[in-house]
């Protein structure tokens, strides 16, 4: 199960190698920077990814929360720092490498680019 916050959400896709979670920014027709959290797996490990999409060269900071629950022990992970975005216009912002354990985490990333704020958030669970 996923969960969206504001500003807006721009849709969820569906990746071959995980689950992203987008949120636009209060852009033209949904253009704009966007930010997303992607799932993947990296052999038993669940892999949590923070992500930023905007103007070549445009910089920020961020800030990447992880909290689990159930499952055998409990999770409790913050990063952040500031960030440029590359030539491409993105920026990878945080990675958090987890156990399966049977646990659901909630990710939460806050980026702030150009004087705006963005906040994206996700509900993963492991893969047992």
């Amino acid at each position: 199960m996923l969960q969206y916050s504001k500003p807006l959400l721009a849709g969820t896709f569906a990746l071959l190698a995980g689950t992203a979670v987008w949120a636009a920014g209060n852009g033209v027709d949904g253009e704009g920077p966007r930010c997303e959290i992607v799932e993947s797996a990296n052999g038993s490990m669940t892999v949590l990814q923070g992500r930023i999409e905007g103007e070549a060269g445009a910089s920020g900071s961020y800030r990447m929360t992880v909290e689990s629950s159930g499952g055998s022990g409990s999770t409790n992970v913050s990063q952040g720092g500031d960030f440029t975005l590359e030539k491409d216009g993105t920026a990878t912002l945080g990675k958090v490498t987890l156990g399966n354990s049977g646990a659901t985490y909630d990710a939460r990333l806050k980026v702030k680019l150009d004087g705006r704020s963005f906040d994206c958030t996700g509900r993963f669970s492991d893969r047992i």
